[in-house]
């Protein structure tokens, strides 16, 4: 191994992981990586030069994690394995030199780990041809992962032409390895580890997928020399493999007789065992009728594969994840603080939407589905029957004036656009989508009408969403030579207009320093914009005239604008806007506000950007409202009498003369000469807009204290002055006490002109 090898693979181990037993994180490895790979190497040679590893790293701790079934059952527990963080640097290693051959010596039908290939390729082609004429046999492998015969592991490296010298590693990595079982805390053992492989393991499902190879290649070419597979379209097509998931199209009861023995042959080489009992079959087509003649249970009702139902039990995917949506809903509900509607939606997007987007990826919800999780995300966001402002807003982005949250129906046509799109633009698997590419080139570029409903509801959809493109312009594209290439991946994008990198001088200058971003998030785009800037130093000549400007910018347009997308020179995209067709003229010119993107950026708690939020929304409690709602006697404003005033007249009343002149004279004396507008802040300026803000905050608790209590006396610029004072000595701790530096707050706050000074280590707040 070479230390450039240990260092990488330092670098993806998981951070955040139960450590193994000598209680060393992935975290400690990274910090020192330097002096710890030059040791590492040095355990290396030692560990090749004796055969053996130290008893440190071939002993792991397994916890027994429960599935499902009867919790009494041992089978209906999964053991999972922790290892010491030096092994898997080891074992990461080893998976880095495998991966790249994969594709090569794994067939087609296997999905699980092979670069270019997901679990999702199995499940598009299954639901597309659920209807064929034939049958599915979804065979149960009884403790897939720990049944696998290490000499025969071994033997199927050497039968695929892996090096000996590599071999003798893998063996070393297996051999005299043992665990110690967590009973409620309790460790017991240790337990000799003679066959399986360990899940927890970086090079497990590898390992597991190559030795599973040899039953599926035999499998393929067996059950097609009987008989083709039962889709005209995809004659060769007969296996489902994502590891030990393995899924057989059967078109001729001949091949039952094949199967059977196949099995029995795999289960005396490798030790894998099928669990009759739990394979399942289910009957398609014409096949409902046929007597099979077989021991395996059959499923006329549909079967789950891969955690989706097919055929006549599609339905079920609804009800429970209707139900997980609830269930998860209702503990945020009463356990999360979050209480502003900005914070709300984005709990819904981070922890409850995710819930269903795998299965949405595959098939698209029922009405009545869309709806219902509409009613709860709404009910959710208000708290109360008042719903403050329209429907639109709640799921428009916060660029447009919305909370952001995800609706379905939008992201589900999304999910299919970029679908279309990886499939256009990268090496597809033609053995499962073949026939979805196809469709679907015809369905976007083509805009053909289709028989098939869901295809036809693609077409249709696509016509009505707006899209957000993240794009590099074609003559920088140029320049450096990336012509329809994706530069940044469609995770990359929305933190990046998150951090406002949509240019490429703050892309070049960008440190990786936010605060923004998880720890995860921020390392893995801060290497995807080293790789950008490695691009530059390379064409550094080449785009000398080109750095200067938005050469990187974001829009929103149809997909038909894209033009034809194999040739597009978008480099990456997250789409998902709004459904144009049901949103009024006045709500898409409202939605054109560029201050909307003021709010995100300033530095206000969420709480404290609803205020300005539903300001611009004209929804806060105005005493009209407040008298409708039975809070006030009448409409009129009690700090100037003006009648039935609007959520506007708030800033506007004649009664914050003074107030504002204070809140100008901050301004000033901080230096900012720009005019500054009472409703909407300052264009270019976020010390400016954050006092405006804030100001709406003060003169919102004053009514808000008037219609609970009916007095009028409240002073505005001492409520303001404290509000500032405590935002100034939170974030003046947390740069003394945390990773900050004092040198950031100081030129966030541009350096306290007017407003504070500090002696001493000691800050003097001079309001």
């Amino acid at each position: 191994m070479t230390v450039d090898e240990i260092i990488r693979g330092i670098r993806q181990v998981a951070r955040a992981k139960c450590p193994g037993i000598d209680g060393l994180p992935a975290e400690f490895y990274q910090m020192f990586s330097g002096p710890l790979s030059k040791i590492l190497i040095w355990l290396w040679k030692e560990i090749c030069t004796q055969d053996t590893m130290p008893k440190s790293l071939r002993t792991g701790v397994t916890t027994l994690i429960y599935k499902k079934g009867d919790p009494e059952d041992l089978n209906n527990w999964r053991p999972v394995t922790l290892s010491n963080v030096d092994y898997k640097i080891f074992a990461q290693v080893m998976k880095c030199r495998i991966l790249p051959l994969l594709p090569k010596l794994i067939g087609p039908y296997q999905t699980c780990n092979v670069p270019g290939r997901s679990i999702f390729d199995n499940l598009k082609f299954i639901r597309d041809n659920i209807d064929m004429d034939g049958a599915i046999l979804q065979i149960d492998q009884a403790g897939a992962f720990n049944n696998v015969d290490h000499e025969y592991m071994i033997k199927v490296l050497g039968a695929f032409g892996f090096p000996t010298v590599f071999c003798k590693f893998i063996r070393i990595m297996y051999s005299q390895i043992s665990i110690l079982v967590n009973l409620g805390g309790v460790l017991v053992g240790p337990v000799p580890y003679q066959k399986g492989v360990k899940q927890g393991d970086p090079m497990a499902s590898l390992l597991y997928i190559l030795a599973l190879e040899p039953l599926l290649r035999r499998l393929h070419t067996g059950m097609l020399n009987i008989c083709p597979s039962p889709f005209p379209a995809n004659a060769k097509t007969n296996i489902s493999g994502y590891a030990d998931d393995t899924n057989l199209f059967i078109s001729s009861m001949g091949q039952f007789n094949l199967i059977e023995q196949e099995l029995d042959l795999f289960s005396k080489y490798s030790g894998g065992r099928v669990n009759v009992n739990k394979t399942e079959l289910l009957l398609c087509g014409t096949w409902t009728s046929i007597a099979h003649g077989t021991p395996y249970k059959v499923q006329n009702d549909g079967i789950k594969i891969l955690g989706v139902w097919f055929g006549k039990a599609t339905d079920k995917n609804w009800e429970i994840l209707l139900s997980k949506f609830r269930t998860k809903l209702d503990f945020y509900s009463t356990r999360s603080t979050a209480t502003s509607f900005h914070s709300k939606a984005q709990v819904l997007n981070r922890f409850l939407l995710p819930i269903l987007w795998y299965v949405l990826k595959i098939l698209d919800p029922p009405r009545d589905f869309i709806l219902g999780i509409r009613k709860l995300c709404e009910d959710y966001i208000w708290g109360t029957r008042k719903h403050w402002v329209k429907r639109t807003f709640v799921y428009a982005p916060a660029e447009f004036g919305g909370l952001g949250v995800k609706d379905l129906e939008v992201q589900t046509v999304a999910m299919r656009a970029r679908d279309a799109i990886k499939v256009f633009k990268v090496n597809k698997n033609e053995y499962f989508l073949k026939y979805y590419a196809q469709v679907m080139r015809e369905v976007i570029i083509g805009n053909k009408q289709q028989g098939n409903n869901f295809y036809e509801n693609i077409r249709l959809k696509l016509n009505q969403i707006r899209f957000r493109v993240l794009t590099l312009s074609s003559e920088l594209q140029g320049k450096i030579g990336v012509k329809n290439t994706s530069i940044f991946p469609d995770l990359d994008c929305e933190q990046m207009l998150e951090l406002d990198l949509l240019d490429v001088n703050s892309v070049l200058n960008w440190d990786g320093n936010t605060k923004q971003l998880s720890a995860a998030k921020r390392r893995k785009l801060y290497h995807n914009m080293t790789i950008f800037k490695k691009l530059f130093q390379e064409y550094q000549e080449e785009c000398a005239g080109v750095k200067e400007g938005k050469t990187l910018f974001a829009c929103d347009c149809p997909v038909r604008e894209l033009g034809n997308l194999e040739n597009c020179t978008y480099t990456a995209s997250f789409f998902g806007v709004y459904r144009e067709d049901s949103i009024s003229n006045v709500d898409l010119g409202k939605m054109r506000w560029r201050k909307w993107k003021r709010i995100g950026k300033s530095w206000m708690a969420n709480y404290e950007k609803d205020v300005s939020w539903r300001l611009w929304h004209n929804s806060l409690l105005s005493f009209s409202t407040a008298m409708r709602m039975g809070l006030v006697r009448d409409s009129k404003c009690p700090f100037c009498e003006v009648n039935r005033p609007s959520s506007f007249h708030m800033v506007h009343c004649a009664s914050t003369k003074e107030f504002w002149s204070f809140i100008f004279g901050i301004i000033g004396r901080i230096g900012i000469k720009d005019k500054c507008d009472k409703l909407n802040g300052l264009a270019e300026n976020k010390i400016g807009d954050f006092m405006t803000y804030l100001a709406h905050n003060v003169l919102y608790n004053r009514t808000l204290y008037y219609v609970n209590s009916g007095k009028k006396e409240y002073d505005l610029i001492s409520s303001f002055k404290q509000k500032l004072n405590e935002r100034l000595v939170i974030e003046y701790n947390c740069s003394l006490h945390s990773n900050t530096s004092l040198d950031l707050f100081l030129d966030k706050w541009n350096n306290g002109l007017g407003l504070f000074e500090i002696n001493d280590k000691q800050l003097v707040i001079t309001i």
